[in-house]
């Protein structure tokens, strides 16, 4: 009983300090283990999104160990219940040596004990069955969230193969763009092949003496100038040559300009060609960035798992381990039962021996003293069984109190482990995301491929169509000129899609700051749930209290009981005397009464004698007129008043 007076009172949750009131433990808290909370809050860490698999495991294991302080705490109610029950039974013993109770209270009291007793084996019964099915959901949530782990590394190998597809993709891009430098690199010389032959155009017109007309110069008309010794009129030939001359010149003047057009468009081209190359090389670095940063999300996906595996495999040996230890005290407490049954079942046939002998003694008066001594034997025998059965009550309680602390230690642990499960998840998040922002670049890059293999196949035409004569300058403009227009729909797209990829960022950090948010009224939830469970454990204590106040009434209650089986022991006493009196009564004779036993007047003539049938002495007329039904006739007989009194219960 020692060990269970040590535990009383409001227990504080940090230092296990025991307090008198609900107001001195909320006082202690605050003063000494609130500052050491304040200090542990601003450690932060970055946000990310919690498994709830995990979450749920973790509140599994939680419940798990709450089960078990719970059962330890039936189990320390049960003791406490089994010692007040052995020590009503030794007062009930020493009642009964002493010979101060009736058999009757005795058998009563049997009873009730052999069914409280019943009882406390089907709550045992049904609390060990529900934690065997604690412990197999328990199992069970632990495997499905194992099996969670193994598809997210599933997950992972999958988003590791789309980069490397990614990059060589990348790769191939690459190496396009540097065949189409070279196309273009032909295509100048080309234009610079055409620019040589027009010294060569102007040099044969020189040849035939062109000159511009100075009547309408803007438009640069050639016409064949006269010879100064020539004759005004022209022949036909010569008219038909200077009208072929003419549209010669004005073919040439288009093809300049048209030729001029196309070195602007040229241009543009190997700037748009230039910006393409510098695009190229900011998304080849920033594909290394992802490779490496893929490098250490594998490694600490790697430190992840096998910290992930460490702490389920801890938590497995520590489930197994307060799982044996929880089965090694149900059978302790299960043989201490037994051994405990086998005592009241010994005490109840020493019950029923010392009813016989109390029989034996009330027949027989004269032989009592041998059969004293055997019950002062037998009385030495059961205070020796009740010291080895307080022994062992308090070996139990002993062990009660190993259990709360290794109940203590596993509270514990399962909080660093839930510490442990929250950083994982958090890494695991920060995983997902670096993932989601991988394929996002890897889709933008596919697009931009496509892209370029469009604007390769157009500057292919393009190069084709170049090699072709002077005459063919017309078609190959109109050809430009569609690939102009495929140019401007292709920027255009890209600035649509650049707008798209802001818009998907923007939806990114709002998403993060939706994620923070959640985060933050998760933290606001487990505040309240930690001040939740706070007010639950001052409540617990205050219950505690009350228990020990019905414990308190219980003890007065069986106090005075106790002084109820003193009074009937005396009754006890009372009725052995009379019936003592009883039995010792005689047949008093006519010669041996000379005067009535109540009243004291001598017998004479007038003054006769009546005998009373029950008690045998002689009486006179009017102490013996009433009468009464006894066992030995049907008729009611002659009665003094003193055996009325007795026999009816009526004066």
């Amino acid at each position: 009983m020692s060990d269970v007076t040590e535990v009383q009172g409001f227990l504080c949750p940090e230092c296990m300090l025991s307090l008198g009131s609900s107001e001195e433990l909320m006082v202690h808290f605050n003063s000494k283990h609130a500052s050491e909370t304040d200090q542990k809050k601003p450690v932060e860490r970055p946000p990310v999104t919690e498994l709830p698999e995990v979450t749920e495991l973790i509140k599994d294991y939680d419940q798990l160990v709450l089960g078990c302080f719970t059962q330890n705490k039936q189990l320390d109610e049960e003791v406490k219940r089994t010692s007040a029950k052995v020590t009503l039974l030794e007062s009930v013993l020493r009642s009964l040596l002493e010979d101060t109770i009736s058999t009757t209270t005795v058998a009563n009291l049997e009873e009730d004990l052999r069914s409280k007793v019943t009882d406390f084996l089907e709550r045992r019964t049904c609390a060990q069955t529900a934690q065997e099915a604690a412990f197999d959901q328990a199992v069970s949530d632990k495997n499905q969230a194992l099996e969670l782990v193994h598809l997210l590394e599933g997950k992972l190998a999958d988003t590791a193969q789309s980069l490397a597809t990614a990059c060589e993709s990348l790769q191939n891009a690459n190496s396009r763009v540097l065949e189409l430098e070279a196309q273009l690199q032909e295509q100048m010389q080309g234009q610079q092949q055409a620019q040589s032959l027009d010294p060569q155009l102007s040099m044969r017109m020189d040849g035939l003496q062109l000159d511009p007309v100075e009547a309408d110069p803007s438009p640069k008309v050639w016409h064949l100038s006269r010879p100064p010794n020539s004759s005004r009129k022209n022949p036909p030939g010569q008219l038909d040559f200077e009208h072929k001359l003419s549209q010669l010149s004005e073919q040439l003047e288009s093809s300049q300009k048209e030729r001029n057009l196309l070195s602007e468009k040229v241009a543009s081209l190997q700037n748009e060609v230039s910006k393409a190359n510098n695009y190229l090389t900011e998304q080849a670095y920033n594909a290394q960035h992802l490779e490496q940063e893929k490098a250490q999300l594998q490694s600490a996906l790697s430190a992840a798992e096998s910290s992930t595996s460490a702490l389920l495999a801890q938590h497995e040996k520590e489930i197994l381990q307060l799982k044996s230890v929880s089965e090694e005290n149900e059978k302790h407490l299960t043989g201490q039962l037994h051994h405990l049954q086998l005592q009241l079942k010994e005490s109840s046939d020493e019950l029923s021996r010392l009813r016989a002998s109390i029989a034996d003694l009330n027949s027989r008066n004269a032989s009592s003293a041998a059969e004293v001594s055997q019950l002062a034997n037998r009385l030495s025998e059961a205070s020796s069984k009740l010291e080895t059965s307080e022994a062992s009550l308090a070996s139990a309680m002993q062990e009660v109190g190993d259990l709360r602390q290794q109940l203590e230690i596993a509270k514990q642990t399962a909080q660093s482990s839930e510490y442990i499960s929250e950083s994982l998840r958090k890494e695991v998040a920060k995983l997902e995301g670096l993932l989601r922002e991988q394929r996002e670049e890897t889709d933008g890059l596919n697009n931009q491929l496509d892209l370029l293999r469009s604007e390769k196949t157009a500057l292919e035409e393009f190069k084709s169509k170049q090699t072709f004569e002077i005459n063919d300058l017309k078609t190959e403009i109109t050809r430009l000129l569609g690939c102009e227009t495929s140019l401007k729909e292709s920027l255009a797209q890209e600035s649509s899609r650049l707008a798209q990829l802001e818009a998907e960022c923007q939806k990114l950090r709002d998403a993060e700051g939706s994620a923070l948010s959640g985060l933050q009224t998760k933290l606001d939830s487990t505040l309240l749930e930690h001040q939740t469970l706070m007010d639950q454990f001052i409540a617990v204590q205050d219950k505690n209290g009350q228990l020990e106040a019905a414990l308190g009434t219980c003890h007065q209650e069986l106090e005075s009981l106790q002084r109820i089986v003193l009074d009937l022991g005396r009754q006890n006493q009372t009725l052995q005397i009379a019936q003592q009196r009883m039995t010792s009564r005689q047949w008093v004779a006519d010669e041996s009464a000379s005067a009535c036993s109540n009243c004291q007047r001598e017998f004479s003539l007038s003054l006769r004698k009546h005998h009373c049938r029950r008690c045998g002495d002689v009486f006179c007329q009017t102490c013996s007129t009433k009468k009464a039904t006894m066992p030995a006739s049907k008729s009611p007989l002659r009665v003094c008043d003193a055996c009325f009194t007795e026999l009816t219960g009526s004066k």
